[in-house]
Parts: C-alpha cells; sequence; structure tokens
C-alpha cells in the first residue's frame, strides 16, 4: 500500500475545509425555520403541559410522525444523563411505570455520547443538527472514496444530511442513520489493507458499530449492517489482499460490538422479561398501504405530516403516516435511475445497491412475492421492517444518484438510454403527482388545498425539467441539477418545521414545582396532564407508561388491575375522546382507586374540569393544586414506598433504608419485582423476593441498613470487555500510526538517495 506525500495531504486541506463549511452552511439553512421562527422542542407538543405561545402552527399537522421524540427520546435520554450526573449508571429508571430498566430498553440511548447535548437550550434540536451533520461529512469521505468529484460528493453529503427520516422523524429510531455512511467508508478504507496494522479502516468500521448500537434502536443498526456486510461482500472480489480486507472488516465489526456490549447485555437480559408487541415474528408482511408509494416519492402531495388524516374517510391517510418511515426526494431518485443503469464503474455496487432500493421499497409497500424477500432474512419479520428500512434505501439512492450526476457531467452512457430513462422519470413522476392529487380531490378535501397541491406540483416540474434536461445534454441544466437537488431537499426537510410551536413558547411548569414540593418518594398519575416518561425528565415518579419493550408482570397488571382500555405500550390516561363513553380514563380511574393508591399513588394530575366535584368527593379526593388548566387531587389513602410492620423505617433514598426492628420482619419495597436486583441487610447479601408484583426481603430483629443494587447478569464482563476493546483501540491506533511514520521515513530516505544519486541538474 503507497501513502500520499504530506504535500498532497496538506494541498487537500483547502478542499475538505471548503466542503465541510458548505455541509455545515446547508445543515444550518435547511434547520433556519427551527433556529429562528418554530420551535421544535418536544416538551412543547408531548409534556401535555399548558404552553404558550404567540400564534397556533402556519401548517395544520405536526413537525414529526412519532411522538416518542419526547417520550422516549427527549425524556427518557434526559433522565439518562441526569443519572449520570448524580454518579449512577442509568440501568434503572424509579419514575416511570412502578419501576423498569432504563438503558436496557434501548430507546433512551443511555450510553450515547451525544445524547449529553440534550441538557443545552435547544438540545434536541442541536442533536438532531449533529447527527445530520455527521452523516453529511461520512457521507462525502465515502463518495470521494468511491471517486466521485468533490463538488458532487459535497451534493451527496446536503443530500444525506437532509434525507426524509431525518426530517419526519425525531425519535431514536434516526440516531443510527448518522453512522451508516461512515461504516462504509471504513469498509471502503479497509480495502487498502495490507494489515490490520496498516489501515485505518478498521478503525472507522468499529467506531460505527459501536455508536450505531449505542445510539438506542438496535433494528435500524441491524438492518443498516445488512446493506454495509452487502456491501463488503460485492467489493470483495477487487481487492487484492483479501484476508487483510476481511480481517481488518471483521476485527472492527467485533471491536465495535465489545465497544457496545455493556448496553447490549442489559438489552439482552431486560427480553425475556419483557413484553414487546409484535417484536416476535409479527412483523411478516406487514407494509405501509400501497399509495403510501407517493408521499415517498412526492412527500407533501398527500398534505402537511399528519395534516391530512383527519379529513380523509378512507383513512389510508392515517394508516400511511402511521408507519411509514421517510421519503426519497423526486429529483435524487430521478437522478439515481440513470446512475443505476450508466456505464461507469463500479458494476458491482451499482447493481447492489439497485437491487436493495427495489427489494426495501417493494417491501415498505408490500409488493407481492419481490415484497416478501427481506422476511426471508433472520430476524427481519421481528421489526417493523416498512418503517426503518428507508435510512438504508436513501444513502443507497444518494449515492447512485451522486454516480448519475457523475456521468451526466461527464457525458457518460448513449444518448438513447439517456431518452429512455428521461422519459420513464418525467412521465412516472408526473402520473404520481396525478394521482396524489385525484385521490386528495376525493377523499381529503380542506380548505386551500388546492393552493397547497399547486405549489407542490410547480415545485414537481420544476425537478423534473432540470433532470430531464440535464439527461438530454442540455448545459443550463447540467450546471443547474447539483443546485436544485440540493434546494429540494432544503425544501422537502423545511415542510415540517412550520408544524412546530412557534417562539417564543413557555411551558408552564407550576405543577411539576408542586409535584417536586409534595411527592415525596410516593408516585402521581396523569390523566393526559403531565404526560408519561416527564415524570423522569422531571424526576418525580409517575405510573404513566409509554415505551416498548415493557416489563411483562407490570404489562399484565395494568390491564385488569388499573385500566382495562390502556396498556401495555402506551398508559397515559388519555384515550377517550367522547366524555359520553361508559368507559373512560377518569371511570376506571376511579373504579380502580384502591389499586393506584396500592401502588403508592399519593397524586392524580388532571384537567382543571375532568373530574367533577361530586366524583371527587364521592372518592374522598381533595385538590391539593388547582390553576386555569390542571388540578391536582391527593389520594385518601396511597400505601407507603417502604414498609415492615413492626418497624421504624426511615428512608434516605428509594435504595437505602434504614430499619429497626423489634422482631424479625419483611420489608416490602413498592418497586417492581425484577431480575437483577440484590439487597444488602446490614452489610451482608440478601435475597429480594417478591410479594405480588413488588420487592421484599427478610430483615432481622434489631437495627439495619438495608440497601438495593440492580445490576443485569454479566453486566460487569461487559463493562469489562468494553474497557478492553476502548484499550486495544488506542493500543492498535498507535501502533499503526508509528508503523505509518516508519514508513513514510523510509520512503522519504529512499527519494532523498535517489535524488542524491542523480547528481545536480544540469
Amino acid at each position: 500500500m503507497t501513502h500520499e506525500p504530506a504535500t498532497t495531504a496538506r494541498r487537500r486541506w483547502p478542499e475538505q475545509l471548503i466542503s465541510l463549511l458548505v455541509l455545515v452552511a446547508v445543515v444550518l439553512v435547511a434547520n433556519a425555520v427551527y433556529l429562528t421562527y418554530s420551535n421544535p422542542d418536544p416538551l412543547l407538543k408531548r409534556s401535555g403541559l399548558t404552553v404558550t405561545s404567540p400564534a397556533p402552527p402556519v401548517v395544520t399537522g405536526f413537525a414529526t410522525i412519532d411522538p416518542n421524540d419526547g417520550f422516549t427520546t427527549q425524556a427518557l435520554g434526559v433522565a439518562s444523563v441526569h443519572q449520570l450526573l448524580d454518579g449512577k449508571v442509568p440501568l434503572w429508571n424509579h419514575d416511570e411505570g412502578i419501576g423498569e430498566p432504563l438503558a436496557g430498553g434501548m430507546q433512551a440511548a443511555s450510553f450515547f455520547p451525544f445524547t449529553w447535548l440534550m441538557l443545552l437550550p435547544n438540545g434536541v434540536l442541536i442533536f438532531h443538527m449533529v447527527l445530520e451533520l455527521i452523516a453529511a461529512i461520512g457521507t462525502y469521505l465515502l463518495l470521494k472514496r468511491l471517486r466521485i468529484a468533490p463538488w458532487i460528493a459535497v451534493t451527496g453529503g446536503a443530500l444525506f444530511a437532509l434525507n426524509g427520516e431525518f426530517a419526519w422523524l425525531a425519535n431514536a429510531v434516526v440516531n443510527p442513520i448518522a453512522f451508516l455512511p461512515w461504516l462504509i467508508y471504513g469498509i471502503e478504507k479497509a480495502r487498502e489493507s495490507q494489515s490490520i496494522l496498516r489501515a485505518r479502516g478498521w478503525l472507522i468500521v468499529g467506531a460505527s458499530v459501536a455508536l450505531s448500537l449505542l445510539a438506542g434502536f438496535p433494528e435500524v443498526a441491524f438492518l443498516d449492517t445488512l446493506l454495509a456486510g452487502a456491501w463488503a461482500l460485492v467489493r470483495l472480489p477487487a481487492v487484492e489482499r483479501k484476508a487483510a480486507y476481511l480481517l481488518s472488516v471483521v476485527a472492527g465489526g467485533a471491536l465495535g460490538v465489545a465497544v457496545a456490549a455493556p448496553l447490549l447485555v442489559a438489552f439482552v437480559d431486560y427480553l425475556p422479561n419483557s413484553w414487546a408487541g409484535a417484536h416476535n415474528g409479527g412483523f411478516a408482511g406487514t407494509s405501509v398501504p400501497a399509495l403510501g408509494i407517493l408521499s415517498f416519492a412526492l412527500p407533501y402531495m398527500l398534505g402537511p405530516v399528519w395534516g391530512l388524516a383527519g379529513a380523509d374517510s378512507s383513512g389510508t391517510i392515517a394508516a400511511i403516516w402511521g408507519n411509514v418511515g421517510g421519503y426519497v426526494t423526486l429529483g435524487a431518485a430521478g437522478v439515481a435511475v440513470f446512475g443505476a443503469v450508466a456505464r461507469r464503474p463500479p458494476l458491482g455496487l451499482r447493481i447492489l445497491l439497485a437491487a436493495w432500493t427495489v427489494f426495501a421499497v417493494a417491501r415498505v409497500y408490500g409488493v407481492p412475492v419481490i415484497g416478501r424477500v427481506f422476511d426471508l432474512i433472520p430476524g427481519v419479520s421481528s421489526i417493523a421492517a416498512y418503517r426503518y428500512l428507508p435510512a438504508s434505501v436513501s444513502l443507497a439512492v444518494i449515492v447512485l444518484a451522486c454516480l448519475g450526476l457523475q456521468a451526466i457531467w461527464q457525458r457518460e452512457g448513449a444518448r438513447w438510454l439517456r431518452i429512455v430513462v428521461a422519459v420513464v422519470f418525467g412521465v412516472g413522476a408526473l402520473a404520481l403527482a396525478a394521482l396524489a392529487t385525484l385521490f386528495v380531490h376525493r377523499h381529503a378535501v380542506v380548505p386551500h388545498i388546492d393552493i397547497w397541491l399547486a405549489f407542490f406540483i410547480v415545485v414537481t416540474m420544476i425537478v423534473i425539467a432540470a433532470v430531464v434536461g440535464a439527461l438530454l445534454g442540455w448545459r443550463p441544466a447540467r450546471v443547474a441539477l447539483a443546485p436544485i437537488l440540493v434546494l429540494e431537499a432544503i425544501g422537502m426537510f423545511v415542510v415540517p418545521q412550520f408544524g412546530a410551536t412557534l417562539r417564543p413558547a413557555a411551558v408552564d411548569t407550576a405543577p411539576v414545582s408542586f409535584l417536586q414540593q409534595h411527592l415525596g418518594d410516593a408516585r402521581f398519575f396523569g390523566l393526559g396532564i403531565l404526560q408519561p416518561n416527564y415524570g423522569s425528565y422531571y424526576g418525580i415518579a409517575s405510573i404513566n407508561e409509554n415505551n416498548l419493550p415493557v416489563p411483562k408482570t407490570w404489562a399484565d397488571y395494568i390491564g385488569p388491575k388499573l385500566d382495562q382500555l390502556e396498556g401495555p405500550v402506551s398508559f397515559d390516561g388519555q384515550y377517550d375522546a367522547d366524555a359520553t363513553d361508559a368507559v373512560t380514563p377518569v371511570s376506571e380511574f376511579l373504579r380502580n382507586l384502591s389499586n393506584y393508591e396500592q401502588l403508592g399513588v399519593k397524586y392524580v394530575v388532571a384537567g382543571s374540569e375532568m373530574i367533577t366535584a361530586d366524583q371527587a368527593t364521592k372518592a374522598g379526593l381533595t385538590v391539593a393544586f388547582s390553576d386555569a388548566t390542571t388540578k391536582i387531587y391527593e389520594l385518601p389513602a396511597p400505601a407507603p414506598y417502604l414498609s415492615a410492620p413492626g418497624c421504624d423505617v426511615q428512608a434516605s433514598n428509594r435504595d437505602s433504608v434504614v430499619v429497626d426492628c423489634d422482631g424479625p420482619a419483611t420489608l416490602t419495597r413498592r418497586e417492581l419485582a425484577f431480575p437483577g436486583w440484590s439487597a444488602q441487610v446490614g452489610g451482608a447479601s440478601a435475597t429480594v423476593g417478591s410479594s405480588g408484583i413488588f420487592q421484599m426481603v427478610a430483615v432481622p430483629a434489631g437495627r439495619h441498613t438495608v440497601s438495593f443494587h440492580y445490576w443485569p447478569r454479566w453486566f460487569t464482563p461487559a463493562l469489562g470487555a468494553s474497557a478492553a476493546a476502548i484499550v486495544v483501540g488506542i493500543v492498535l491506533l498507535v501502533l499503526q500510526r508509528t508503523v505509518w511514520s516508519t514508513g513514510r521515513v523510509a520512503t522519504a530516505g529512499g527519494r532523498r538517495g535517489r535524488r542524491a544519486n542523480r547528481g545536480p541538474s544540469a
């Protein structure tokens, strides 16, 4: 393997710096509405607290598809960081349900280093902008490695930074996406391997795998790894030193898995004792409605995000928004078609990316036969592939589009081929636009919809003209095509931002302050006010739940004991839309009041008119807090968090208590009985048993300190493996740099010797 001279590397710095600045500028411009006009802070939309804003959002609908940008990404992510700041490993969350695993649930991204950004003002926005920039840089480097022209590589980086998944989703689903191009870039670097000490590919692969797993959404990481693995195999035949190449890739992957081992162990330890919905093979064959292909290629021809769902009596639009996972921009898709068929290397990659796109899109939209191919891969039927495949499709399309851009710019490909692609693309795009327009006019007519459709039809026509013109060799279109693709991506990315809360916006935290001052070690239940997991965000214990997976014993308890129409994924106290229904969240709460008290629920947080005075009186509820929108009622007889008959119990926190007992007793702790808990009584190990769904420990007579500790099985060895992997990575990196430096010195000495032998020039 040869190394480029230092002078060549120095000459590339201006180009790389300019490219980086352009990508930073694109990310900033694409988020300009969020930065200046609307506020994407999930707290405003998801917390259930009263929000004041100068006006309603400009666009009907929402800024994101999935509310878990708040319930899990923000609320549980911030809770994890707070535990780390307190010197705790965020393995258990006392403040959700009656306690449950935190890091092991994955979606909190508890060990993901970028989660710390959420503590900053506008932290969630900054978090996502950083991921977008990471994705942009990784894509740029990957495309440069494929010998794509720098300006086209910048275009590709900008397109992937603004992909449809980042635009429409803001929960943990998007976190691993940023590292997919880096993973493949590492694989490309590994192709240079003469030995593992003479390639950096393994380190990039390892870091990408580790961060993808720590990002908190293993389903996306798994699907992305399938594409990366296929990429590695396709590139294998052309590699000169195949053993070194495979060693670099496999070693890097193993290193990444080892670094993420603590999180993986916590997750694997949690799963057998959890309820995971359809994640047991139930997703096989599930897909987005076929009409959703319209929003995949023409993102807003079916209206803003969730904007027309209520107006569509057929329910199709709601079904699309409830399951779709992103989009590709029309222009990039059109150029990608040409990139797939143009005669330029690498042929194997073009076939792979085209096949991946076709089979993945077929899986997403339920195309018969070919749509079932992905389900044949072990594990795919247990994940919502229709929701999570679009991320890898976006990268495949963008790489093909950049190959197509280069082919267009260099006038490659037969003219007849260009004409065929132009006609197929133009006619297909117009047909999709016409079909979308007809569907909306038939099923979802709302005020101003014609203006909305007309605007996006004009945008569609401009994009079609640019792509077709460039394919047919019209110079102005060739010159303008890349900027138009980036502008289209920015425009599509910006649209949902007008559905966010307008600035300046403020949250009324008076109910939170009351609970922080008066709740102690008790719990509260929210009837739509202070939504699930935001108790964790504020450090107050709520039995509300919105998460997956869910502890199985807790999932089995919710329906029979608390609310027959709720749970287990979402236990939020607000499913009812018709107050005339016989069964409502309020009626279920009042019917099961004693069960709530047994869970240690001291307060119920409700809307100001949700519980009538008569209902409150009959149930023995007393108003403890009241303002214009919220009432907090105190329950008559909440059970204590810790109790032991015949003992004086003094708790310093939830995990440590001093008991003074007249005789042997049983300490009941109203925390979920779950594998992994251990206890010490007076410094001696004690068994944590169960009393129903609660924990119990036998204590002898006398005064003793009882402490509780949650630690998943094999977590300590996993920590050791992670630390060892990091040390090994650092050592190998140092050795590698030493080998490289030695090689450069030897090469430089050889050049000087050759010049001396030639003597002075004439």
